[in-house]
């Protein structure tokens, strides 16, 4: 026989008092709406009522085609999600008709009754499509919420249409009165009238605005027609007619927008203005412009001329006059300023700096000279203040430099060499951060085989191809390791490279962005196998793993084959000490396990579930054994291949577990 599973049942149709938490439980008596029969239930686990989750009768319900209105059963869509037939009371929904099957059709809404675009209302079966009441100041109101779109006043003797928003027309809209007003305003202050075969009038000084209130054509005063700008008033026309009996009044610039524009003056145009485009304005002939009088003039009385004439004196004043060839002065030349293009002193010597006199004169000095290449100085110089002198900067007893990140480098000539005073050796009397001799370093370092410091150092492998000593990055991007933000010319140590040959010392020579992938180089200090050597090590400054760590290389022997050796860099130092976490605990250089003797032991040198003494075979169940601090096990049910039966496990109420092929609900 088949392994039996049973729940709890009756075969009324009352449900069951009470159940257990996730117990089911099945009625087997004829259901109804009245009842509870042939249905399913469940112990709540929240609250130990009793919930219906099912059975035929609700089977039942559900039981007929998709989409078709049936009898004394569920709505059930068909695949479109529609349904054949809508009734409710005497309203009837089928295809697209809504109609009763007694009575009127009222619709009535607390909100609004939506017609979608495209849709229309059909009343051509009316005698009357749109009937409206006689004599009501609101016969037909359309608005939204409390504002009014159109409205329909029937009053008799007032009858009107009120457009209470904005409104459109799509063709011609015709005031066919000869006398129609079209009026303006809250209180129609401003009202356009027609004039009969003539034209439209404004009111009183209303004007015509455009853009704003600085734009207008009006009348102020009866007979005058007034035409203001703020910036300007343009007429484009062939021809611009004006007649004015007296005079035309132009109170602010006046524009010829022609560049070849001809101003003619006197009743012959003797006298013209041309506009030369992009150069000047030229008077015709030998015409002059006077000043006060006919003694005061600027002309041209011949071809390459320019007179300037003056009864007294012509005076000008400017910080420069630039004079470009000969100046004849008959008379003297006053103090001041004066630029010329060639000026020769004859007392002067080739190559010489020429400086100021003791009494202001102009003189050179033999001590100071320039060929046009090599500027001499021969004669003692002080110098307050900075001397810079291409990159090098002196300041009192101070030598720098002024570009950024450069070297400042002392170069003897031929086989002179930078001495270094002898004090340096012990460096007894001079501070740290003094100048120390090769000798004295070579002594402090000894064998130790140090490379400077890195910023940072990596966790794991960065995916990028390398070609000799460049390391490029696989992909564009800003290059960040061990979650520090790296700037170009920045130490690296590369630990993490799938590929070992990969590992060392470089720095960021490529930042990386979106645009760019980050490069990375091999410093000069490890690009090399004598810089490479078994026993290198270097410090990490920064980072979220590595900061303050120090790593050293332990793979090879000697000088390393750069490309071709993986290079395996092993941590020897780090910040602080190793502390026990959870589950640990520290005594001087030993971690321990924590074991609770309850669940788990530790026998000899092993750690194992405590009082489990008996032997385990596949399949087992290891459990705590009732009654004490152990665990026994339980070997796998049998299984009846003869009948295909198999078993579940059960567990009684002492806690003895066993295994079963019947598990029974009972019956209420």
């Amino acid at each position: 026989m088949a392994t039996t599973i049973k729940i709890k049942r009756g075969t009324g149709t009352s449900a069951p008092g009470s159940l257990s938490a996730g117990e089911l439980a099945y009625t087997g008596g004829a259901g109804t709406s009245g009842n509870s029969g042939s249905r399913l239930f469940i112990g709540n686990p929240a609250d130990g009522s009793v919930l219906v989750i099912g059975g035929k009768y609700f089977a039942d319900l559900a039981d007929h085609t998709p989409g078709t209105l049936t009898a004394s059963s569920a709505i059930i869509t068909d695949s479109s999600s529609k349904i054949d037939n809508l009734l409710v009371d005497n309203l009837q929904l089928n295809g697209n008709t809504i109609s009763t099957t007694s009575g009127a059709l009222t619709i009535t809404t607390t909100g609004t009754v939506t017609l979608n675009h495209g849709g229309t209302v059909d009343a051509s079966a009316q005698t009357n499509i749109l009937s409206i009441k006689d004599n009501e100041a609101a016969s037909l109101d359309i608005k939204e919420g409390s504002t009014s779109y159109l409205k329909f006043v029937t009053t008799n003797s007032s009858e009107k249409i009120v457009v209470g928003q904005d409104t459109t027309f799509a063709d011609d809209v015709s005031l066919v009165s000869d006398s129609a007003v079209l009026n303006f305003g809250a209180d129609n202050d401003v009202n356009l009238t027609h004039v009969a075969d003539t034209g439209l009038l404004f009111n009183s000084n209303s004007v015509f605005q455009f853009r704003d209130n600085a734009l207008t054509i009006g009348s102020s005063a009866d007979g005058q027609l007034d035409i203001d700008a703020d910036t300007e008033l343009e007429i484009t026309a062939p021809t611009v007619d004006i007649n004015a009996s007296t005079s035309v009044n132009i109170s602010n610039d006046l524009k010829l927008d022609s560049d070849s524009a001809v101003l003619g003056f006197g009743a012959d145009n003797d006298v013209t203005l041309t506009h030369v485009a992009d150069t000047a304005l030229m008077l015709n002939s030998s015409m002059a412009l006077r000043f006060r009088d006919s003694a005061l003039s600027v002309s041209s009385p011949s071809d390459g001329v320019l007179a300037i004439a003056a009864d007294t004196e012509v005076d000008i004043t400017a910080t420069t006059i630039d004079i470009n060839g000969n100046a004849d002065v008959s008379g003297s030349l006053g103090a001041g300023s004066t630029t010329v293009s060639t000026l020769k002193v004859s007392d002067l010597t080739n190559n010489r700096v020429v400086i100021a006199g003791t009494s202001g004169e102009i003189e050179d000095d033999g001590n100071f000279t320039f060929d046009g290449s090599t500027l001499a100085v021969t004669a003692a110089m002080d110098v307050t203040g900075d001397l810079d002198v291409d990159d090098v900067n002196i300041n009192g007893s101070t030598i720098g430099t002024t570009a950024s990140n450069t070297d400042l480098t002392l170069s003897p000539n031929g086989t002179g060499t930078v001495k270094v005073p002898s004090g340096y050796v012990d460096r007894s009397g001079y501070s740290a951060l003094s100048l120390a001799t090769k000798g004295y370093v070579d002594s402090v370092k000894q064998a130790l085989d140090i490379k400077d410091a890195v910023k940072a150092a990596s966790v794991s492998n960065f995916a990028a191809s390398r070609s000799g000593s460049v390391l490029t990055a696989s992909s564009n991007g800003a290059f960040t390791l061990d979650g520090v933000t790296l700037a170009a010319s920045d130490r690296v140590l590369m630990k993490n490279q799938s590929t070992g040959a990969d590992n060392g010392i470089y720095t960021v020579t490529t930042v990386g962005d979106g645009s760019n992938a980050a490069v990375l180089t091999r410093t000069t200090d490890a690009d090399s196998t004598a810089d490479v050597t078994g026993g290198l090590f270097t410090f990490v400054e920064a980072g979220s793993v590595n900061a303050d760590n120090a790593f050293v290389l332990t793979s090879v022997t000697g000088g390393a084959t750069l490309g071709t050796d993986n290079l395996v860099f092993t941590q020897f130092s780090g910040a602080g000490q190793v502390t026990a976490g959870a589950g640990l605990a520290k005594s001087g250089n030993t971690l321990s396990v924590n074991v609770d003797n309850t669940s788990l032991e530790i026998v000899s040198d092993t750690l194992q579930i405590k009082g489990l003494d008996n032997a385990i075979s596949e399949g087992d169940l290891v459990f705590g054994a009732n009654g004490g601090n152990q665990f026994t096990t339980l070997a796998i049910g049998t299984y009846d291949s003869t009948n295909s039966v198999g078993q579940v496990l059960q567990v009684g109420a002492n806690g003895t577990v066993t295994w079963s092929n019947t598990l029974d609900g009972g019956t209420f």
